[in-house]
């Protein structure tokens, strides 16, 4: 009996073994499907990424054309502009207020072949030779003056520059090309010891 005893003993235990290696088994069987199951989405997830990045010189191209017309667009701006600002010279050509000094209007004033107004208000006195007093806002009443000849030669001068700059510019702005200011005025060329005459009008 005690070796029958020690039989079934024996047989258990082996029987326990045996099912112990198979849980042991089991657990790695499963890591392992475990760990392919996993894999599986990674290498989905990585033929996506390489489809991705076989596309991405479609894409690439077409935004370097995108950037082509972009440039181009540019290039057409920018031609358009250099075309308006060599219209814009051309045009100002001839339209430009020049500038007399004293030493030159006290030079040309024995042969005088211009006009010279003065166009201070209020009124000041004035230089010798001046051919008439107008009020520098009072453009049309200028122009009447000088006469429809856009040719003539004009030169106005204020007190000092600001009012013959408004009114020469007036001037030249509705096309009278032979316009000049005389720098510095009545001052100027009291400063410089010339008579100031003042009449009565």
């Amino acid at each position: 009996m005690a070796r029958v005893a020690s039989v079934f003993v024996l047989i258990a235990a082996t029987s326990l073994a045996a099912m112990s290696c198979d849980e042991d088994a089991d657990p790695e069987s499963a890591h392992a499907d475990a760990a392919s199951d996993s894999n599986a989405p990674d290498a989905e997830a990585g033929a996506d990424a390489d489809a991705d990045v076989d596309s991405a010189p479609e894409d690439s191209s077409t935004d370097a054309d995108a950037n082509a017309d972009v440039a181009d667009a540019g290039s057409d701006a920018t031609s358009d502009g250099d075309a308006l600002a060599d219209a814009a010279e051309e045009g100002d050509a001839g339209a430009t207020l020049g500038v007399m000094s004293i030493a030159a209007l006290v030079a040309e004033l024995p042969q005088k072949n211009f006009l010279l107004i003065n166009v201070h208000v209020p009124y000041a006195g004035e230089i010798p030779g001046t051919d008439k007093n107008l009020d520098y806002q009072n453009v049309p009443s200028i122009e009447a003056f000088i006469g429809p000849n856009k040719q003539s030669a004009v030169v106005v001068y204020c007190y000092s520059n600001s009012m013959a700059l408004s009114a020469g510019n007036a001037l030249v702005g509705d096309g009278y090309a032979n316009v000049r200011y005389v720098d510095g005025g009545l001052a100027a060329w009291k400063n410089a010891g010339h008579p100031v005459e003042f009449h009565d009008y």
